[in-house]
């Protein structure tokens, strides 16, 4: 059917404001491929439906240094080859708050991409796990692309050339460092094996390009006044692929450097890795509660087999959900769910043409261990 003048008006008119889809609304009767044709004939731009501040980064301060740390970890800038470059960053789901925040402070007003979670089966414990929904954003910008080159040294191809960028401020390297950490780092509390009831604190980052770990460990040094000559840099090699680089620190090294970027970071992102180092601002209430008290012992043993572990996180709400089953396996307490006739009905129909992996489908309240052993005691194989 033959494009009107009215209809390629409206395309004029709205196709660099507005998605494909929508177009598709004010176009009632053209497919999503004959608009896209159409606008490609006319020479319109596609890609450019959204708006954003695309002069974000030309200049410097506590949000942009931040953002940009969390680019240089967890982004990518790519040239498509046509003289356009593009801006791609994401998150899984648990650090979708990062991904939401750098978009509001870019301005940007599309909506965030995701790519679903797929199910697989884990080598190990042979159940069936699932990755998480992946959310992403993509920005067509030249400038602001370029800007990000050459105010912080972040291009196209960036894994195993990354340089650290020319920083002035102590300040501007914390909140860049911390950006990285948020995208490539992690910190946790280890037991010490060596002393009974204690716990340490550790610290990383990782990155495939050596220069880049060395700065980030040379900075980080410096502005916890650490005296010496050790760069705590380890290398780990992995079989088919490139050397990652950890930049490591623990005990008061860590602690010292935490807390540097709780108070004088730019640390506003409501991001589970700053909610699980926060608490380490009173090391003295983890090493509390990382000791199980005789309170806390008496709650599980009291309420664990009638209530389970979900229901007792919310007696003890300092404690995870995997540390409470841990403790209840210490203490010898299990739950046990009778096996019911429907039950033992699926498993006697189907355990030999399914097996126990997908047979867990079928019962998703039982684990793959249980659900053999059942198999095993009904003289059932597979």
């Amino acid at each position: 059917m033959k494009w009107t003048k009215n209809e390629k008006q409206i395309l004029r008119d709205n196709y660099g404001h507005f998605s494909v889809k929508n177009m598709m609304v004010l176009l009632p009767g053209r497919t999503y491929r004959a608009i896209a044709v159409r606008a490609n004939k006319l020479k319109l731009k596609s890609g450019f439906w959204v708006s954003f501040n695309e002069n974000y980064f030309k200049e410097m301060g506590g949000a942009q240094d931040f953002i940009a740390g969390y680019l240089a970890a967890d982004g990518c800038i790519s040239d498509t080859g046509k003289g356009q470059k593009r801006l791609f960053f994401g998150a899984a789901e648990q650090d979708k708050d990062t991904i939401e925040y750098i978009k509001r402070e870019l301005n940007y007003s599309g909506s965030l991409l995701i790519r679903k979670s797929k199910s697989f089966i884990s080598p190990t414990t042979k159940k069936i796990s699932h990755y998480q929904d992946h959310y992403y954003c993509r920005i067509s910008s030249n400038t602001l692309c370029a800007d990000l080159e050459k105010r912080y040294k972040i291009g196209p191809r960036k894994s195993l050339t990354l340089e650290y960028p020319d920083l002035k401020t102590d300040e501007e390297h914390i909140n860049f460092i911390s950006g990285v950490f948020i995208g490539d780092g992690y910190a946790s509390t280890v037991k010490n094996e060596r002393k009974k009831n204690s716990y340490y604190t550790r610290f990383n980052i990782c990155s495939a390009s050596k220069i880049y770990i060395k700065e980030i460990s040379k900075q980080v040094l410096r502005l916890i006044n650490y005296v010496g000559t050790n760069e705590y840099i380890q290398t780990k090699k992995l079989k088919g692929y490139n050397n990652i680089y950890y930049f490591c620190l623990s005990g008061k090294n860590a602690e010292d450097w935490i807390r540097l970027m709780l108070e004088t970071g730019f640390n506003k992102v409501p991001e589970r890795k700053w909610k699980k180092i926060s608490i380490i601002e009173n090391l003295d209430l983890i090493r509390h509660n990382m000791c199980w008290v005789k309170k806390e012992i008496k709650i599980i043993e009291d309420n664990y087999k009638n209530l389970g572990p979900v229901k007792i996180q919310e007696l003890l709400p300092n404690r995870t959900y995997n540390s409470i089953i841990y403790k209840a396996g210490e203490l010898d307490l299990t739950i046990q769910y009778p096996w019911i006739k429907k039950e033992i009905k699926i498993i006697e129909d189907n355990y030999k043409n399914l097996g126990p992996i997908k047979i867990q489908n079928l019962l998703p309240g039982r684990t793959y261990s249980s659900i053999t052993q059942k198999a095993s005691k009904l003289g059932l194989t597979k």
